[in-house]
């Protein structure tokens, strides 16, 4: 977001940025993996494909399997944060590790969906708005109830691929630092909004840069 906003964006960052919005989509959006695990799965994998990249059709897995990666959290949806390791894990596991972005998502939507079943977040999810699709990731209203993103957590302190693999103790600890993190840059991240929304003063004729910033 800073880079896009500050103008500093190389060209090669192209497949970079387009890789980015998709998984943008997913994030604000995360679909109702409980409710319709295989399309909130299949939506997910897709926006985790890397541009240009061949599947190996060896990985994928059959619709049948999907609901199965969700059980494996729904068992656990009364603790949200292991029901959305448990899920990801069992993705992992069934994939042999095809996808590390996937893996990230689908922690991501079903520890959302199961704080929502117990009563811990409101529930903000609404129908697909092809609209809002076509707009594309950063102007897509937020309705994603998660709270702890793990790609974030276990990449700050070195850039590690996060694994539901590596035991549930290291993923604790790295979490607990990113959150650690987040409230100490709570700061910035007010000044930085500040100055962005200032930027809509000089916004003309049909710019959106203010549905940007929102």
């Amino acid at each position: 977001m800073l880079r896009l906003t500050s103008g500093s964006a190389m060209d090669d960052d192209a497949r970079a940025a387009e890789m980015a919005l998709k998984v943008l989509t997913v994030i604000r959006r995360p679909g109702d993996p409980f409710g319709e695990p295989i399309a909130a799965l299949r939506r997910i994998k897709a926006a985790a494909t890397p541009i240009g990249q061949t599947r190996d059709e060896g990985d994928r897995l059959e619709d049948a399997e999907l609901p199965l990666v969700v059980e494996a959290g729904r068992a656990w949806s009364h603790v949200p944060i292991l029901a959305g390791w448990r899920a990801a894990a069992s993705y992992a596991f069934r994939s042999r590790r095809s996808s590390p972005v996937a893996e990230r998502l689908i922690f991501m939507a079903v520890e959302g969906a199961a704080r929502h079943l117990q009563g811990l977040s409101p529930d903000r999810r609404v129908g697909r708005d092809e609209l809002d699709e076509r707009a594309g990731g950063l102007l897509m209203p937020a309705v994603a109830g998660w709270i702890v993103p793990p790609s974030v957590s276990l990449t700050r302190t070195g850039f590690r691929v996060w694994s539901p693999m590596t035991g549930l103790a290291t993923f604790l600890q790295a979490a607990t630092r990113s959150l650690s993190h987040d409230l100490g840059h709570m700061g910035t991240l007010r000044h930085e909004l500040a100055r962005l929304t200032a930027m809509t003063s000089s916004a003309h004729g049909r710019s959106r840069l203010g549905d940007l910033i929102a």
